[in-house]
């Protein structure tokens, strides 16, 4: 019983709302890294096309891990999560909305990154020359810096609504 008693007051101790804070805490760190990626990106901020690969690498599996994350883990700290805990619902659906975007044939944003980053970043699994040629096809479609519609951008923008919703709810 002690033990339970010592457990609980841990608990209360660290406030009610504990996970959801730390959740948007590390969020809101691993953010504010992509943005910086991205601003070296559009910025011009690399040397060579290694340093270029390597950002636009690291930039994706950002992409995965802080949108693109399964719904069922509550905890995770996406940025639908974060909307959900503060219950800015509508905010959360516009994110999912935005990555369920169809971008090329029948499919989504959320389909081309999770499968380029499941594919050729987390693994590196066995693809066709003909896969291997639709996958890179398909990532060059969202990563096309000659127009206004590509993620770097987008996720700016994303970033300048999350700020704004700090700003007016505070923090976490």
């Amino acid at each position: 019983i002690d033990k339970n008693i010592s457990i609980a007051l841990n608990k209360l101790k660290k406030g009610i709302f504990h996970k959801e804070n730390r959740m948007e805490e590390v969020f809101h760190e691993k953010f504010i890294k992509l943005r910086l990626k991205i601003h070296k990106i559009i910025e011009g901020q690399y040397d060579d096309e290694l340093m270029y690969e390597i950002l636009v690498h690291s930039i994706l599996i950002d992409c995965r891990a802080i949108f693109l994350e399964n719904t069922d883990y509550k905890y995770n700290s996406t940025l639908q999560n974060i909307y959900r805990n503060r219950s800015l619902n509508e905010y959360a659906d516009g994110i999912d909305n935005y990555f369920n975007t169809i971008i090329k044939g029948n499919k989504s944003l959320k389909e081309i990154i999770r499968k380029f980053v499941n594919k050729r970043l987390a693994h590196v699994d066995y693809l066709e020359e003909k896969q291997e040629n639709i996958l890179e096809e398909d990532i060059l479609t969202i990563l096309d810096r000659n127009t206004i519609n590509n993620i770097f951008v987008d996720i700016l923008v994303i970033a300048i609504q999350y700020e704004e919703i700090r700003k007016y709810f505070g923090k976490n």
